[in-house]
């Protein structure tokens, strides 16, 4: 199931995200900044979803946020 898919492209190189008339998907639209120890995704672009299967609905117009944290010496 695509909505579902492991792998998902996050753009690190700087470009902005795509206008607000651009395809919404499952995916939605990445971009990350490293800020430290710190990965920063920014999401945008998804299509209106469930965040559950019986929960709070989410907006197309959402915007989600994720923080990674590097640990450990590679």
């Amino acid at each position: 199931m695509l909505a579902w898919d492991s792998e998902r492209t996050i753009y690190m190189d700087g470009r902005g995200h795509p206008p607000e008339y651009a395809n919404h998907t499952w995916q939605g639209f990445s971009t990350a900044v490293w800020e430290g120890n710190m990965l920063t995704v920014t999401t945008t672009h998804l299509k209106e979803n469930y965040l559950r299967r019986n929960g709070v609905p989410r907006s197309d117009q959402a915007t989600v946020t994720e923080h990674w944290m590097r640990h450990g010496i590679i």
